[in-house]
């Protein structure tokens, strides 16, 4: 019997020449927004997420924080693509939107609009000061965002990129809280303050300024991407942990009575946190979502700037429970040899212990080869079996040792 902890996880399948070759524009196009943006590294995971899973993003910042010329960059990299944007305000009529109303249509007693160029019609839009709309646009974004329908006929919408200030977000109303819901993932875009970053930021104006994309994507292209993430392997045990996550955020029940709000995570923001984790995993080479993919769902779980901290640490420590069950049971081993040391090694009591020993080892190796742990929680469980590696073998000694003398 050996007591060593799991083996490492099996190596990805090999990919499709073909898929291999559009993974590789995806991280080139992360490398140069990365080169050419100073210290927008979560903003730029945060779009490209929302590109790979056909979700929405919204960033957060206030004014002159590039905001806009970080969507305007991300959106170039796509050719034989309909583009979209408007800046909202509380005055924005739905024509400027969702097109004029068809005038000869209407005389003839129909309703409908000429959609040509308009959001309708766009594989991608972006919707600056989204919070500043108003009732008349708010009711057909719903679906426009969610369902992709507008106007009773489904719509080619892939993406749309969608930008606020703090004011807006923090003040928001109830009726825009169900359009809130619908953006999928979301970032704050901070200032930049520190002194060698403004140094970084004033010499990339002109590369700002002057953005040429230097890899771009197809309609099909980014059609290969979605169908090669949906591939992605997402297990049970993972699923599992979404749950958790989920249960640690919501509602709790304080000891003084009052009640934690939380952070409620609707049924259908957690079914799409799958597809986020699949894109995760994906663009950094996986074929199968681990733990390490939960970090990206920090981009996806928060709805206030007080919920980051709580967001993080939960995040952090997302296999803490599995983590000390497997230490609970690996210490009940433990126990049990050490009250065996302490009244004898009858032949009769070490089978029983070493049968025990198997049992716990079996069950942690098992649960080891999911891949629901963290570096650090598997380090944790190593040092755990570690221990319990070296009751067995003082177990089988002194065993044979009693053994010996009563023979």
């Amino acid at each position: 019997m050996t007591t060593d902890v799991a083996p490492p996880l099996p190596a990805p399948k090999p990919r499709s020449a073909k898929e291999e070759t559009i993974r590789q524009k995806w991280i080139a196009i992360v490398e140069q927004l990365n080169d050419t943006f100073v210290q927008r590294q979560d903003a730029i995971r945060t779009m490209v997420l929302a590109y790979l899973t056909e979700q929405h993003y919204l960033l957060v910042g206030d004014p002159g924080t590039g905001k806009s010329a970080l969507c305007e960059c991300m959106s170039s990299h796509f050719i034989e693509a309909k583009h979209f944007s408007a800046l909202m305000g509380s005055f924005t009529p739905p024509d400027e939107i969702f097109g004029p109303v068809d005038i000869k249509g209407f005389q003839k007693g129909e309703w409908n609009r000429c959609t040509g160029g308009m959001l309708p019609e766009a594989d991608f839009g972006f919707l600056d000061e989204i919070f500043k709309t108003n009732d008349g646009i708010l009711n057909s974004l719903l679906k426009v965002l969610n369902e992709r329908w507008f106007m009773g006929r489904r719509i080619p919408l892939r993406t749309c990129g969608t930008a606020t200030n703090w004011p807006e977000l923090q003040t928001r109303s109830e009726k825009v809280a169900a359009l809130y819901d619908r953006i999928l993932l979301r970032c704050i875009v901070d200032d930049v303050s520190k002194r060698e970053d403004v140094i970084l930021m004033l010499k990339a104006v002109d590369k700002v300024r002057g953005y040429k994309p230097q890899v771009k994507l197809t309609l099909d292209e980014l059609a290969a991407t979605v169908e090669a993430i949906r591939r992605v392997d997402l297990s049970d045990p993972v699923r599992e942990q979404m749950h958790s996550v989920r249960t640690r955020l919501g509602p709790k029940k304080l000891s003084n009575g009052n009640v934690d709000k939380g952070i409620n995570i609707g049924a259908r923001r957690l079914g799409a946190l799958q597809m986020v984790l699949r894109a995760n995993a994906w663009i950094n080479g996986r074929d199968k979502v681990s733990i390490e993919d939960f970090a990206s769902l920090k981009y996806c779980l928060w709805n206030d700037r007080p919920d980051f901290e709580r967001v993080e640490s939960i995040l952090d420590t997302i296999d803490h429970e599995l983590v000390k069950r497997l230490v609970d049971l690996i210490d009940n081993g433990r126990q049990e040899y050490m009250s065996l040391s302490k009244t004898g090694f009858a032949a009769a009591r070490v089978n029983q212990c070493t049968e025990s020993i198997k049992k716990i080892v079996i069950e942690v190796r098992g649960a080891l080869e999911e891949p629901v742990f963290t570096v650090k929680g598997r380090s944790e469980v190593a040092k755990a079996m570690s221990g319990l590696k070296d009751n067995f073998k003082e177990l089988n000694r002194r065993a044979r040792q009693a053994l010996g003398e009563a023979e």
